[in-house]
């Protein structure tokens, strides 16, 4: 029984130190590589995917969000687009083995509200942002002007505050909705049955 316990506490500690020697042991030139690797080979394999939409209720004009599920049924990429009445919002999440690797985010505002005479479909600017992640933690975020806003700064802590928070919203509604879309089939199965037997 010692033995038995003594090697549980060996695995955990292994565990452990596996996970920070992979946070810690690499440089950030290497995390960043690594970050934009896993990058290009989910977009380069985009088709291989499962593909699964959702509404997003929390915009003026409506949005929808996509997720990208490997074949272990993890989401490995999710794009959500919110649209308003002075342009569209759009998030792109990448993540491997579950965890959060990068965030890039599209701003995109009209030259006028949708309704006024002014508004031309083809007049816009568009504000872009990168956000790298490792660990859990954001590492780098590159501006609209791609400056590195830098790690120590407020502004820095409360953007990746914001971005997580954002992302965990996200991710319960979704779970919520398949909640939700997984009880409404179980209700219709159940009603089938009920007919079948009645």
């Amino acid at each position: 029984m010692k033995k038995y316990i003594f090697t549980l506490i060996l695995l955990s500690c292994s565990q452990v130190i596996f996970a920070n020697n992979t946070c810690e042991n690499l440089s950030f030139k290497e995390k960043i590589s690594e970050i934009r690797k896993n990058y290009a080979d989910i977009n380069k394999n985009l088709e291989n995917y499962k593909i699964q939409t959702a509404p997003l209720y929390d915009s003026t004009e409506g949005g929808k969000a996509v997720d990208y599920i490997n074949e272990k049924g993890d989401i490995v990429k999710r794009i959500e687009t919110y649209y308003g009445e002075m342009g569209r919002f759009v998030v792109e999440y990448y993540f491997y083995q579950g965890d959060l690797r990068f965030i890039f985010t599209v701003d995109i505002n009209y030259n006028a509200h949708i309704t006024s005479p002014d508004f031309n479909q083809f007049r816009y600017t568009i504000d872009e942002n990168r956000y790298y992640f490792y660990c859990n933690r954001m590492i780098k975020w590159l501006d609209q002007d791609k400056n590195s806003i830098t790690p120590n700064s407020k502004r820095f802590k409360l953007r990746e505050q914001e971005l997580l928070d954002d992302m965990k919203d996200s991710l319960k509604e979704q779970k919520l909705l398949d909640d939700m879309q997984d009880s409404q089939t179980i209700n219709q199965d159940n009603e089938q049955v009920r007919r079948i037997f009645l």
